[in-house]
């Protein structure tokens, strides 16, 4: 069963484009991961410095391997300075994705 994490970042004011950089860099790498599914970038036209990631990994233990990845550890190094607030992530599986496709990565 694949396994979902979002999070959402607001950057400080002088820093979303730096924040924005990060994240790109750190989804160039973590698109070679192969338990990944689908990696996500929204941005906020409103708020630009405002960010939401939605990451779809194969399972639970391939987002587990997701976290030790030197990537990760590096955007972790980097993302606090950028962050005029802790970042709010939800994590858990598309619990509708058994009933339509639409509702999952499948």
């Amino acid at each position: 069963m694949s396994f979902v994490v979002v999070a959402k970042f607001h950057a400080k004011p002088d820093a979303a484009n730096s924040l924005k950089e990060l994240i790109i860099q750190t989804a160039k790498e973590s698109w070679e991961e192969p338990g990944l599914l689908k990696y996500i970038l929204v941005e906020d036209p409103n708020q630009p410095e405002v960010f939401t990631l939605v990451e779809f990994f194969k399972s639970e233990a391939d987002f587990q391997a997701h976290r030790e990845t030197a990537h990760l550890a590096k955007f972790r190094d980097q993302v606090a300075d950028l962050l005029a607030v802790a970042p709010e992530v939800i994590r858990g599986i598309p619990t509708l994705a058994s009933l339509d496709a639409k509702a999952g990565t499948n």
